[in-house]
């Protein structure tokens, strides 16, 4: 008769070990399914906007909200009329004023590309 193997002590940590992991991972899944079924069915900020509305009113709210990332406001950072930075000669401008200037000069040029 053969003798019966005995496991040595590595092997049983492994095994251990690949079991703990495996509950781990087990719970984490648990988890995230969880609180994707209390946030889908609790009433908050998932719910889609004007579902109980007519249909005329859901597509008009939808349109609405389509558009918001397209507004921008992008201001120029120096006036075209500013008389603060016409200074008189030998004077020195502010080290930020040329990188203002950059910054309006850029915009403009992105505002001839999209025209083209």
């Amino acid at each position: 008769m053969p003798e019966k193997e005995k496991l040595s002590g590595a092997t049983v940590v492994i095994f251990i070990a690949g079991g703990v992991l495996t509950f781990i991972i087990l719970f984490i899944f648990a988890k995230n399914q969880i609180m994707r079924f209390a946030l889908r069915s609790r009433r908050g900020p998932h719910v889609p906007i004007g579902h109980d509305a007519k249909k005329s009113y859901r597509r008009e709210i939808e349109r609405r909200i389509e558009c918001i990332p397209r507004i921008l406001c992008e201001p120029r950072l120096l006036p075209e009329t500013d008389s603060k930075y016409i200074l008189p000669p030998g004077s020195n401008l502010p080290p930020y004023y040329y990188r203002m200037k950059t910054v309006d000069d850029v915009k403009i040029l992105g505002e001839y590309s999209i025209m083209l």
